[in-house]
């Protein structure tokens, strides 16, 4: 040992010494070295049971002190809606007062600190000269993923900068009926948006790392803050709307619909979940155990804190808080961990220290409830840094975030009506005029277009109560500075018609409004927006701009509109409203939420059996600086665009997206067997020149022994700008291939240049009847063209391997003739677009259980476009395009075969298999339904159809099923992060849950809920997750027989590391420990 190592050992020593001398002793929660569980054990034996509660009570800082948080330990503060340190207070002035009740924390005993939070639901919204994001109805139409994690990320900074650290947002309720005071909280009808849009979390918190295990709180550092995901659940799903009201659903739709985006934001780290004012069949969110504790924390395995609503337990009694004490006992059985008193604190404290003390509720609840609590504030790092210093106030506002705003603003809007003709469009606005009207009580009102939850918990009116744009200062930006533009709230008709204008822009909508405020049996524009619609829109050219926080009744005043936009509530940044008016940019928003026609019809969503919209979900229109898309419907009297049932698109120059977008243009065409080794080519060289050429992806599918056609799928992501997409020229080229004769073949020569040819299409019923059309139109004016025959042939002609729903379209005439309508009929079937991810499973179910193939038959082969089209996923599995949405789980290899020993098919044959729209129940299994074989209906295969044609639909029988499986491969079937069950869940559609086997240890069941079909598809993604990971197939009915375990034990090499929870007492380790009873829902 040298000597420098020897002084260094030297005063190491000392030092130590002294501390003994001192009397000053290690403490574990205090040494940030330590992981955040046993920092916690270690804070949690040294608290008093007064210190404890303290930790559960968030109250308002109105009631709060320095003093009041020592003496009562205090674990949160928040700002109520307007509530703020000083009036037009300062980013300086928010970090003063937070500061001022840290120090009343840190002071105390073991020096805690409490978290501050605040309701920053579109933006920092209570802060003066924040940035207003739009409202989330306004995102949900915008669908932009990354752009949330980008609001996410400026919202953090903007609230951190304040001192804040925590944010009541997002709220990931799925409104169900636009009567609700809150669906503007609400970004869509949808629940798939709902959960795409919880990516806001990522930038709220930060991106998870890899390995995180599920439900684990996750805060990156002190630019990114606590999210809050609420409020659970169900609180979209109301009786008529009515706020804080009653859910009535079965628990499938629950789960199928309010629940989903909850299990996304955990698997995203989200750190805190509130629980929601409403009931659901009668029985209060907050008093219910078994969602919050059985299902939140357990099967969903959120380990962060359930915090209450404004109080929300007071609520339970009707009045409110006729029985404290029961609510404060029934809440916290429940499962909420703090609760937002946030007025009566004593009372609370002396509530819960008596039933604590007489065994009413059990210290371990208060326990756990701390634990929770304290596991965020370590994770988040305010025991090392519970203090905010003045380093990012200038965050707040920023031109940086103004112009994130902005294109939020942007991609938001939804272009509803563009001209009164299809020919005459009013939109993009000209600059350079001679006079524009501007009128409406909405144009020159800045708290009018921020809505409610702005600066103040009900919003406010006019322009001073924080800075922003206008869309009248907008506007007066965007033009031409010749141009004169004339603001004028209320015009009678006569002054619009004698004013010389050019063309006028109509702004008008809701008052601002927030909750119960806001629920609204009429829904309808706020006087004198009728008077204003009327009197300019009859006398000139107009554009009306609704500012709403949903729709409203709009259809009396749609005749006399040019152009018609919603414009939501689109915060600060007006000027990303004129970006699109005068054609700076293009409009691509889509209706997150269907636009109804009268409020009699509510609720109304699609796929609703009484689904007849004035503008059906997922509508928009779109412009461009030279070029309109619009959709038209044939027929129509008052020119609405769209058509029930079927919305057809006509693309003109570019721009409009059909609904299901992005999707994937799938075709499928027969082709002789004895033809498919010619189309293939020696290695595969003529069917890789096409795919190289076309970009089209297209496999051979294969079949059972001795069948005279094989179905060739072509498919590839829809470019509706072209003409000519990838899918149809992929499509062509194998017809031309097919029909036109093999290239240097003699054994298959083209044929006689007058001889009859045919061609046969593999469709959905749904889109040949589409082909076929309105008394025939279609069809007739496909054979016109083609000089063909083109018929739909019935069931009976179907190939043993096609899908139930399967009808052929046989195409018949001169080669040349055929060809060009095979051309007209994918052109037309073009718009309905497929889910890029369930295109396996569709391939997967055409082909039959695996029998040797016969020795003429080529092996199913796939061939697609070079790596760069079709990108590989994070974890290096195929990837099905750039939106991680949409991506499977890595696999081991591609085999779409069912596994060798499923269960048997249906004796029935044909058909047997998945079809567009469902899949017969295989008589072999067992089902706990009443129903041997369950109709076959809705597969996530025909949701974006379903969208399309909701009418054709109808609502499907449920049944549950259960398989057993070994619980050392049920990492394979849950996969990293719960990725693989949530995938098995997206493209099923049914729901999923994991848990124990009751008496047989080392097994799990896996209870399947859903349709017949979505069942039967889950059962299946299973096998194939199990079968790659090198599982023995799981059984499906009665478990097996209790006294001996069926699997063999998992080879030596899989899954050789440690369990995470090895050593926990209580815990053996594996998956069952790890993820408790069950997993996912």
């Amino acid at each position: 040992m040298g000597k420098k190592s020897w002084v260094w050992w030297f005063v190491t020593m000392m030092l130590w010494w002294s501390k003994i001398a001192m009397g000053e002793e290690y403490i574990k929660y205090k040494d940030p070295e330590q992981p955040v569980g046993v920092r916690v054990k270690d804070l949690i034996g040294r608290m008093t049971l007064q210190e404890k509660i303290g930790q559960m009570i968030q109250i308002d800082r109105t009631v709060a002190t320095i003093q009041i948080m020592k003496d009562y330990y205090i674990g949160s503060v928040l700002s109520g809606g307007g509530s703020t340190p000083l009036p037009k207070a300062t980013a300086a002035d928010w970090v003063n007062m937070v500061n001022d009740y840290q120090n009343g924390s840190m002071s105390t005993r073991l020096g805690i600190p409490m978290i501050y939070g605040i309701d920053a639901v579109h933006g920092h919204n209570n802060v003066f000269n924040a940035t207003i994001f739009p409202h989330n109805i306004g995102l949900g139409a915008a669908r932009d993923p990354e752009l949330m994690r980008r609001i996410g990320d400026a919202t953090a900074l903007e609230v951190r900068a304040t001192g804040i650290p925590y944010v009541f947002a997002p709220c990931i309720a799925v409104c169900r009926d636009p009567r609700w005071g809150r669906c503007y909280e609400s970004y869509s009808e949808d629940p798939k948006i709902v959960q795409e849009m919880t990516d806001i979390i990522i930038g709220l918190q930060g991106e998870i790392p890899n390995g995180s295990r599920k439900g684990i709180p996750y805060i990156a550092g002190k630019k990114k803050v606590a999210a809050c995901a609420k409020h659970f659940v169900g609180d979209g799903g109301t009786t008529k709307g009515v706020n804080e009201n009653n859910t009535v659903t079965d628990k499938h739709e629950l789960l199928s619909i309010h629940m989903p985006a909850y299990d996304d934001s955990i698997i995203k780290g989200v750190a805190t979940v509130m629980a929601s004012y409403s009931s659901w069949n009668g029985r209060k969110m907050h008093a219910d155990h078994d969602l919050v504790t059985g299902f939140l924390k357990g099967t969903l395995r959120f380990k962060g804190f359930v915090i209450s609503d404004w109080q929300g337990i007071d609520r339970l009694t009707s009045p409110p808080h006729a029985n404290y004490t029961y609510s404060v006992e029934t809440s916290i059985l429940a499962g909420v961990d703090m609760v937002m008193v946030p007025y009566n604190f004593t009372e609370f404290i002396n509530d819960l220290t008596y039933l604590v003390k007489n065994n009413f509720i059990p210290t371990d609840r208060i326990d756990d409830a701390v634990e929770r609590i304290l596991s965020v504030k370590f994770t988040m790092g305010l025991f090392e840094n519970p203090y905010t210093d003045f380093s990012l106030i200038n965050e707040v506002g920023s031109q940086e975030h103004r112009n994130l705003a902005r294109e939020a603003v942007r991609k938001s809007l939804v272009l509803l009506k563009n001209g009164k003709t299809a020919n005459n469009p009013l939109l993009p606005l000209p600059k350079k005029v001679s006079r524009i009207l501007v009128a409406g009580s909405h144009a020159d009102n800045l708290g009018y277009q921020c809505g409610g939850w702005t600066i103040t918990w009900q919003g406010f009116s006019g322009n001073d109560a924080t800075s922003g744009t206008t869309i009248l200062g907008a506007i007066k930006s965007a033009v031409d500075p010749r141009t004169e533009v004339i603001y004028f709230e209320n015009p009678d008709s006569k002054y619009a018609t004698s004013s010389g204008f050019d063309y006028a822009i109509v702004v008008v909508g809701e008052h601002p409004y927030a909750e119960s405020a806001g629920d609204s049996p009429t829904l309808t524009v706020a006087d004198p927006g009728p008077d204003v619609i009327n009197n300019v829109c009859q006398s000139v050219k107009c554009v009306v701009i609704v500012i709403s926080g949903r729709p409203l009744v709009l259809e009396p005043y749609l005749p006399s509109i040019d152009a018609l936009v919603a414009a939501w509530l689109p915060g600060t940044e007006g000027q990303g409203i004129t970006d699109l008016l005068f054609g700076d940019y293009g409009f691509t928003g889509k209706l997150p939420r269907t636009w109804f026609r009268t409020v009699n019809q509510l609720p109304m969503n699609v796929g609703d059996p009484h689904y007849d919209p004035l503008f059906p979900f997922g509508f928009g229109l779109t412009t461009s600086k030279s070029t309109i898309a619009r959709s038209v419907s044939a027929g129509a009297a008052d020119e609405r665009p769209y058509v029930l049932g079927i919305m057809v698109s006509v693309i003109i120059g570019g721009g409009e997206r059909w609904p299901g977008w992005p999707g994937e243009s799938v075709f499928r065409i027969l082709v002789p067997s004895q033809k498919v080794g010619g189309l293939i080519g020696r290695k595969g060289e003529y069917i890789k020149k096409i795919v190289e050429e076309s970009k089209a992806r297209i496999k051979v599918l294969d079949g059972p022994p001795g069948i005279t056609e094989r179905a060739v799928m072509i498919s590839a992501r829809e470019e509706p700008e072209s003409s000519h997409p990838p899918a149809i020229d992929g499509l062509l080229r194998v017809h031309r291939r097919v029909v036109d004769g093999l290239e240097n073949d003699s054994s298959h020569p083209p044929p006689a240049v007058a001889g009859k040819v045919s061609t046969k299409l593999l469709v959905p019923a749904s889109q040949a009847g589409s082909l076929i059309g309105k008394q025939g139109t279609t069809v007739k004016s496909i054979q016109e063209a083609s000089s063909c025959i083109v018929r739909v042939l019935g069931t009976e002609d179907l190939p043993m391997f096609a899908l139930q729903d399967d009808r052929i379209v046989e195409v018949v005439g001169e080669p040349v003739g055929v060809h060009k309508a095979v051309e007209l009929i994918a052109s037309h079937l073009r718009k309905f677009l497929v889910d890029r991810g369930i295109i396996p499973v569709f391939e997967m179910q055409m082909q039959m259980p695996p029998n040797p193939p016969a020795e003429h038959m080529p092996p199913p082969q796939t061939w697609g476009p070079p790596p760069q089209a079709f990108p590989q996923s994070a974890a290096g599995g195929p990837g099905y395009g750039n939106s991680p949405h949409f991506m499977p789980p890595s696999r081991q290899h591609d085999n779409y075969y069912p596994p060798a020993d499923m269960p048997p098919p249906m004796e029935k044959q044909p058909h047997q298999g998945i079809s567009a729209y469902g899949r017969e129940a295989p008589m072999s299994m067992h089902s706990s339904s009443n129903n041997p074989a369950a109709p076959s209906l809705i597969t996530q295969l025909a949701r974006f159809l379903a969208i399309l044609m909701p009418d054709i639909l109808s609502k499907p029988d449920m049944i549950t099923q259960q398989m057993q499986i070994p619980l050392a491969f049920a990492d394979a079937v849950i996969g990293t992060n719960g990725a693989s069950i949530s995938y098995i869940r997206r493209v099923s559609g049914a729901t999923v849950t994991i848990q124990e086997t009751k008496g047989v240890p080392g097994e799990m069941t896996v209870e399947i809920n859903g349709t017949a079909s979505q069942v039967q598809t889950a059962q299946q993604l299973i096998q194939n997750f199990m079968a790659d990971a090198g599982a023995p197939q799981p059984q499906t009915g009665p478990p097996a027989d209790q006294g001996y375990n069926p699997y063999g034990a998992p080879p030596p090499s899989m899954y050789s590391s440690a369990p995470s929870n090895a050593g926990v007492p209580g815990q053996s380790g594996g998956y069952g420990s790890m993820y408790g009873n069950n997993y996912g829902y």
